[in-house]
């Protein structure tokens, strides 16, 4: 076996052993929010929809453009 093949198997033999290392280190780590966490952030989301920063609503001013621009139901 020469060097090109021993690289060759090193890399593909440690290439997924190393991926799959990485993933599982990334998933113990991950931690869920507790409960304060979670309500303050879903505050926070709350207050970025009801009052952004411009004045204008997360879908832009496309719903008083469409109000203006529909006829009147009668």
């Amino acid at each position: 076996m020469n060097d090109t093949e021993s690289i060759w198997t090193l890399t593909v033999i440690g290439g997924p052993i190393i991926l799959g290392a990485i993933i599982a280190y990334a998933l113990i780590k991950q931690r869920r929010l507790r409960q304060p966490e979670k309500a303050r952030q879903n505050q926070a989301v709350k207050n970025l929809y009801d009052d952004p920063d411009g004045g204008t609503s997360p879908a832009g001013d496309a719903r008083s453009v469409e109000a203006e621009v529909r006829a009147p139901q009668k």
